[in-house]
């Protein structure tokens, strides 16, 4: 703007100046606002500043409206955003974002609409109540009451006790319990004070109080009824021990009984194999044998090796997975041409197998009760399953026949 500027005296002098005057033009709307935020937290209060709108590459961030279009905000000092309504901002119930729309307006009339999203973070907020929902208490044992309270997060709670008259209630989880019954010494009707306190994962604390009230009740009364119950109580420990005792007995007593009725169905076979085993053992026992003793020796058949390996007791049983139980050289060299158990011809690896220590102990303990004349003698009959062997020597049997 070109300005001409005259100046004069009194005297009639004059002095003329050209001017030129600069006329700044208010700057145009090019570009939506920002907000140098990202984030909000969860615990905003009213009035709390989110961010301040600016327009890049603008000269100056004056010449500018702001209008708020939607959302949980308002503007205030010409650009800076603030929290109108924090109960829409919570990350717990609400979408974790914070979403809102502004209007940007210039002089000359254009306008330019934006949405903003802030992340919303997570606070952890202390609890908002709490109560303790009490029953009428009956002076037994057994629940009374719950705890409940209310939590933003649903932190869980521990519990601690402020007052607990004669430490007669105790806490499991969200739950009041009568420990001990409350003993009315007064004869008068009480009221208990029961004060309990909540702490969140945060260590925020809260606490609330219920009051009990204790009917007046005959302590004689009371003595006796936990009489009672003590003696029922002892009564059912002392039935209970006498029942597992009976049991006890009574299994032992039925496994004797069959051990020897098993015992005695052994003898009555062995007694049983027949005339012609029992005439060849007779003919063979009265042949000339010389000096040797006439010693019989009866060997369990738990401890005779398989008769595939030639039957004789083991020194070394080893057992396999099926239960049967070999010479632990005789099975090793089987199991090096056949892979199956030589009782069964199951299959079966060397791996399956392990050392049988048991029988091994049993027979070292059998043959060392042995007398010298037992030891000596070469008559020994070899039970084993459905046959005697008897056997004298080098192993021979009485007329080389299978005597099964």
């Amino acid at each position: 703007l070109n300005v001409k500027l005259e100046v004069s005296d009194p005297e009639g002098l004059s002095f003329t100046k050209q001017l030129g005057i600069f006329v700044v033009e208010p700057p145009h709307l090019s570009l939506p606002p920002k907000c140098e935020v990202n984030s909000v937290p969860e615990d905003v209060v009213v009035s709390q500043k989110l961010c301040t709108l600016l327009i890049p590459e603008a000269p100056s961030q004056s010449g500018f409206s702001y209008t708020v279009i939607s959302g949980p905000v308002r503007i205030m000092n010409a650009n800076e955003v603030v929290v109108e309504n924090p109960d829409e901002i919570n990350f717990d119930e609400k979408d974790p974002y914070i979403t809102f729309r502004i209007e940007t307006a210039d002089s000359y009339g254009t306008k330019i609409t934006n949405e903003f999203h802030l992340a919303v973070t997570p606070v952890n907020e202390p609890q908002t109540s709490m109560s303790l929902n009490m029953a009428p208490y009956t002076g037994r044992k057994g629940w009374i009451g719950s705890i409940n309270v209310e939590d933003p997060d649903s932190d869980q709670q521990s519990y601690i006790f402020l007052a607990n008259p004669g430490s007669v209630f105790e806490i499991r989880f969200d739950n009041i319990y009568v420990r001990e019954p409350y003993v009315n010494w007064s004869g008068k009707d009480e009221v208990l004070v029961l004060r309990i306190q909540a702490n969140d994962q945060a260590g925020h604390i809260i606490s609330a109080e219920a009051f009990i009230i204790v009917e007046a009740t005959s302590d004689s009364d009371d003595e006796l009824t936990g009489g009672i119950i003590a003696a029922i109580v002892l009564s059912s420990l002392l039935g209970f021990v006498l029942l597992v005792l009976s049991l006890f007995y009574g299994m032992n007593y039925l496994k004797k009984k069959r051990a020897q009725k098993d015992r005695e169905e052994d003898e009555a076979k062995a007694m049983g194999i027949g005339s012609s085993l029992a005439n060849a053992a007779a003919a063979y026992l009265s042949a000339p044998s010389g000096p040797e003793p006439t010693v019989y020796v009866k060997i369990p058949r738990l401890f005779l090796n398989h008769s595939r390996f030639g039957g004789g007791i083991m020194s070394q049983p080893m057992m396999t997975k099926y239960g049967n139980s070999y010479e632990e050289e005789d099975l090793k060299n089987h199991l090096s041409v056949q892979k199956t158990d030589p009782g069964n011809d199951q299959s079966l690896h060397l791996e399956e197998a392990a050392p049988n220590r048991t029988l091994r102990i049993q027979i070292e303990r059998w043959l060392t009760a042995r007398t010298p004349e037992e030891m000596g003698s070469s008559h020994w009959l070899y039970y084993n399953v459905e046959s005697w062997i008897i056997k004298r020597g080098e192993a021979k049997l009485i007329a080389d026949a299978d005597l099964r």
